[in-house]
């Protein structure tokens, strides 16, 4: 858990610790209490508490129950010479503090970090065992962000590209090659696409005609006009072939009621 830090949060105990957690009271003189810095509950804390000449430095969670704080004691340094908890009365007071190894203020105070300052225009590269100083050109991540325009190439950057030179579809050969023809569907070496389902003859002149086919073709067929016969085949509902027999220019059809009548083509 990573330690949080208050700007001017000191209260005082709200009764005689001894060794024993910190319950806190109120705000001391001339600064504000835990709730008004921000303090929450379950973070941790560097904490200081001094009485006199007496103070104590450690690093707790702490407790936010009903509107109290409290401070569970973890002594690291003390007044004391073996840095044991002091024995606080209810005159303590304690704060939010942090300890100087929570500041970096210079580059030896950086964990694995080369002694060397970097140059201007480089930056700070990890070499498997500490950060030393490097300049760019190396491809990064993309948590890495970008950096800078110089000497610097970005992973996504780079793939875009990649995807913006390699996806060109004006190269027909592949893009035909990777499509797939559908039902009645043709396409041709040059990208063309075309339908290769039957179509119908044209209508022009057709006028008033009706389609008949053999089975393979189909055509056109003039209707027989009135005193002339003829067989006009047709499907029922069942999927079976009939014939209507024109005789006389006359078609037959059943009525509603059964029986039979006929239509006369003029």
């Amino acid at each position: 858990m990573s330690v949080r830090f208050y700007n001017r949060a000191k209260m005082t105990v709200a009764q005689a610790p001894n060794t024993g957690t910190f319950v806190l009271g109120q705000a001391a003189e001339g600064f504000q209490d835990f709730a008004d810095a921000g303090v929450t509950h379950g973070v941790q804390i560097r904490y200081a508490a001094e009485q006199g000449n007496n103070w104590e430095f450690g690093t707790s969670t702490v407790s936010l129950v009903d509107g109290v704080y409290s401070i569970p004691r973890n002594p690291e340094k003390t007044s004391n010479l073996d840095n044991s908890a002091i024995i606080f009365d209810s005159n303590t007071k304690v704060f939010a503090s942090m300890d100087a190894a929570d500041v970096v203020q210079s580059l030896e105070d950086l964990t694995n970090v080369s002694s060397a300052a970097p140059n201007n225009g480089e930056f700070l590269k990890w070499d498997g065992g500490s950060w030393t100083p490097a300049l760019g050109g190396t491809t990064y991540t993309i948590q890495d962000g970008e950096l800078s325009e110089r000497n610097f190439t970005h992973a996504l950057k780079g793939k875009l590209e990649d995807i913006e030179q390699l996806a060109d579809v004006t190269d027909t050969a592949n893009v035909v090659a990777a499509l797939t023809a559908g039902t009645n569907i043709n396409i041709a070496s040059d990208g063309t696409i075309s339908s290769t389902a039957d179509s119908l003859p044209t209508q022009s002149s057709n006028a008033g005609k009706y389609l008949k086919t053999n089975g393979t073709t189909v055509s056109w067929e003039s209707v027989s006009s009135g005193g002339s016969g003829g067989v006009f085949p047709f499907y029922k509902a069942d999927g079976t072939q009939d014939n209507i027999v024109v005789s006389n220019g006359e078609i037959p059809f059943y009525k509603s009621d059964g029986t039979q009548d006929n239509i006369g083509i003029i």
